[in-house]
This record gives C-alpha cells, sequence and structure tokens, in this order.
C-alpha cells in the first residue's frame, strides 16, 4: 500500500469542559481517531498494537480530553484534523521503512 505524506499544520489545543458547540475527545476517542485517521489516509500497512496501549495508557494517565468548536472541526480536511488530533496529545506518529505505524510521545 502507497503512504501518504502529511503536511504539518501548527494547531492550538482548545482544553475545556463540556460544552454543546464542540467535539471533545477523552484518551480513548483520541486512539480510536488516530488509528482511523492512519487507516484512512493509508499512512501505513500496519499500526503497532503495542504503541498503541502505551499511547492510550499516557493519554488515560494524564486525563487526557481535548475539544474544538464544531464549526472550526468541519471546516479542516481529514489531514487537518489529523494534525491536530496529534498536536492536542502530544503525540507523534513515526512509519517504519516495513510499513508499520507507531505512536510516540511527541518531543
Amino acid at each position: 500500500m502507497a503512504r501518504k505524506s502529511l503536511t504539518r499544520v501548527a494547531f492550538r489545543p482548545e482544553t475545556s469542559t463540556a460544552c454543546e458547540g464542540s467535539v471533545q475527545f477523552d484518551s480513548q476517542r483520541l486512539m480510536t481517531a488516530l488509528t482511523f485517521h492512519v487507516r484512512d489516509e493509508a499512512l501505513a500497512d500496519e499500526i503497532c498494537e503495542t504503541c498503541v496501549s502505551a499511547t492510550l495508557r499516557r493519554l488515560s494517565q494524564a486525563g487526557t480530553c481535548v475539544s474544538m468548536s464544531k464549526g472550526r472541526w468541519f471546516g479542516l480536511t481529514n489531514s487537518q484534523r489529523f494534525e491536530w488530533l496529534l498536536a492536542s496529545s502530544h503525540t507523534e506518529l513515526y512509519c517504519s521503512p516495513e510499513g508499520k505505524a507507531m505512536f510516540r510521545q511527541a518531543r
């Protein structure tokens, strides 16, 4: 499977409590969304489950919950949403030469 490259976009995460006009991501939903975008954007042939588990544990322990206004969310492309999810969760994606996607904490 051919992998696409990402265009880096700078985002400022909106961290807030629940509000009706926002799209919210807790730790579990963040990981679900991140893995969805890796598959949807054909960024890798496979995703490292160990890395997914470790990232989910890190996000859960930190009590990570991020949100963005629905208007802003719907104005983004899928690639931009993926970049926002990575930035908001302080996560980086690394793809090995063999085509395996691995998540790690951003530096």
